[in-house]
């Protein structure tokens, strides 16, 4: 099956890993379903990621992490 998981999604699975949203992107990308992204969403991804108020501790390293391990299927 192909997924497709919005911007926020993505966003909270980058801040919380264990939570919901991170479980849901780790279930999606290690089993037969594949991701589906766009231009659009991995530009807003690291548009958001880049927001002083959710930026924190992250580098611009691990933004750009989060924004490849979303391209998977794109």
């Amino acid at each position: 099956m192909r997924i497709v998981l919005d911007t926020n999604i993505l966003v909270r699975a980058a801040g919380d890993e264990q939570g919901l949203a991170g479980r849901l992107l780790r279930e999606t990308i290690s089993g037969p379903h594949v991701l589906v992204s766009s231009p659009y969403i991995l530009s807003e991804i690291a548009r958001v990621l880049s927001y002083p108020r959710l930026h924190g501790s992250r580098t611009q390293g691990r933004i750009q992490a989060v924004v490849r391990a979303s391209q998977i299927g794109g």
